[in-house]
């Protein structure tokens, strides 16, 4: 299986330690535009003057799938209308991407019960060694200043709007350090990506705040 943003960001979020997941709260958001960005990056979808424009494709991908299924309809829409609705859908998208990760055993799950009622799951990661890849290009990348490929820099971009870097660093030196980087890769993101992921990154920091100013 292609392990696309979404895929890898959730495998990150996992405490494989408690089996829950971090920003819990947020994943929801998370999901919903890290798949924008996941169609982005498969051709499917691009904005330009502000306009979304979509192809019609089979990823393989259930949870893709059906989000692009939903906007196709909306070719040539601008940003408010074109995820107009989608919005309604985005929590829906966490039990899909369970189920599919799962399926595709990226993830093992068992079910948490309080006085017999189901609250949750715990969570782990099959094979936590295939993330290693990952880490050492997110640490080229922090440490060392290289410039990253698209898929690094988004990736850097969803782990850092949730503060997970943080956790991936192992002295406040270093934290600052990979902070600074995450500001400076979100200040570039523009020119560096273009006007796509721009657009859905800042939809993503928005969609942060509203639910952060709700709780």
């Amino acid at each position: 299986m292609e392990t696309g943003l979404k895929e890898t960001y959730f495998l990150f979020s996992i405490n494989q330690e408690k089996g829950n997941l971090r920003q819990r709260s947020q994943l929801s958001n998370l999901i919903m535009y890290g798949s924008l960005m996941d169609l982005a990056m498969k051709g499917l979808l691009k904005i330009e003057d502000g306009r979304w424009h979509f192809v019609q494709k089979d990823t393989g991908d259930p949870v893709l799938n059906g989000i692009l299924e939903f906007l196709v309809g909306r070719d040539g829409q601008k940003t408010r209308w074109a995820l107009r609705g989608l919005l309604l859908k985005k929590n829906r998208l966490v039990s899909q991407q369970i189920d599919w990760m799962r399926k595709q055993r990226l993830i093992q799950t068992s079910v948490v019960r309080f006085l017999g009622i189901k609250v949750g799951y715990r969570f782990r990661v099959n094979k936590p060694d295939k993330l290693k890849p990952e880490l050492l290009k997110l640490e080229r990348v922090l440490i060392y200043s290289r410039k990253p490929d698209r898929e690094i820099h988004l990736l850097i971009l969803l782990l850092g709007v949730t503060g997970q870097l943080k956790k991936l660093s192992p002295s406040s030196e270093m934290k600052t350090r990979v902070q600074n980087r995450f500001k400076d890769l979100q200040k570039s993101l523009l020119a560096l990506q273009g006007e796509t992921y721009s657009v859905i990154y800042k939809k993503l920091q928005e969609a942060m705040r509203a639910q952060h100013a709700a709780t």
